[in-house]
This record gives C-alpha cells, structure tokens and sequence, in this order.
C-alpha cells in the first residue's frame, strides 16, 4: 500500500491534472446548468410575474393581516377578502372571514353540511349559480378560477352594504385597482382595508 501511495507523491503533475480536470468539469457542468436557467428566466416572462404575485400575496398576508392583529381589537370583525385569496384567514386568527371560492369545502368538511347561506349568497348578490360556477370545471381549474375573479371585480357597495347589515360584515380588503367608496383604514402598495358601518 505504501508503494502504490509513495508513486501518487512522486508524480504530482498527474495528481494536479486529475483535480484540475475534475474541477473543470464541474465548472463547466455548474456555469452550464446557470447559463440555461438565466437563459429560461429571461424568455419566461411568467416566472416574474410569478414572484410579483408572490410579493403582492406577501403582502396581503404579512402586511395586512398585521393590522388586523395588531390594530383591529374588535373580536367580533368579520372581514371580506379577495375570493380567491381562501387561506387568509390562518393568518388572522382572532377574527372571522366572510366567504371565498373555499367556503363551501370548508363548510362541508367542518360542518359535514352543505351552506345554504352560501348558495343563497352566490345565486342572489352575486348572479352566480351552482350550475354556472361548476359548469365546465372539470380539467380546468382556471375556467372556476376565472370565474370567482370576475365574481369579485363586480363586486360593488350595494352588495358589501347588504352583507353588513345581514352579516354584519366589518371589513373588506381590496386591491387598490378596485376601489371602493368606504372609508378607508389601511392601505399598502397593493390592497386598501376597508371600514364598512
């Protein structure tokens, strides 16, 4: 064993070759597999929007369930946030959420019944029916998806004014590109908090 260890040391031009060529490989392998994702980054012009949406989810769930935790001390709130928006309310725990394109999952895995109030809700403030809503659903998700968008950009105070006197709804979160004529409590750079009484 000796013997076989005392020629690796008498000829460490091989030895420094050997690294050198595995070094190189893996740089080359390294700056490759780089130079392919920058490549699809930059053709891809999903992937930033991707994070865009990530920050403005960021700051619908760090931003502003902050205020509701911090500065909303009225356990009895019930806020209404964006449709699609459904886990939202794990971040703001101590008050209660309106409904979203989940509620009637949720109401039938925590109630192991169907919400009459939500299809009442659906059908006549919001013109949907079960029928339409589920209508071509199945292997598309964005058709369902789009669907619940289109349902929250018409929203309009008429509705929201009923849900408060009904539900006594308190709050609504909004994107800033869909205002709303409510006095306004908190704002970010994405959404506005809204005081509805």
């Amino acid at each position: 064993m000796k013997a076989k260890n005392n020629i690796l040391l008498q000829q460490p031009i091989i030895v420094a070759l050997v690294l050198l060529v595995f070094f190189v490989g893996y740089k080359l392998s390294f700056s490759q597999s780089v130079k392919s994702c920058i490549k699809s980054f930059l053709r891809n012009s999903n992937e930033i929007k991707t994070v865009a949406v990530q920050d403005k989810r960021k700051l619908l769930y760090e931003d502003v369930s902050s205020f509701f935790n911090e500065d909303v001390a009225d356990r009895k709130a019930l806020i209404l946030y964006p449709f699609l928006e459904f886990d939202f309310p794990i971040f703001v725990p101590r008050h209660d959420s309106f409904i979203s394109y989940m509620t009637p999952a949720y109401s039938l895995f925590y109630n192991l019944q169907g919400s009459g109030e939500f299809k009442y809700i659906l059908e006549n403030d919001l013109n949907y029916s079960l029928d339409r809503l589920f209508r071509g659903r199945i292997n598309n998700a964005k058709i369902f998806y789009d669907r619940w968008d289109e349902m929250w950009k018409n929203l309009d105070e008429g509705i929201i004014n009923r849900w408060n006197e009904k539900y006594n709804l308190t709050h609504v979160i909004r994107e800033k590109d869909l205002p709303l004529n409510f006095p306004v409590v908190y704002q970010n750079s994405f959404y506005v908090v809204y005081e509805i009484k």
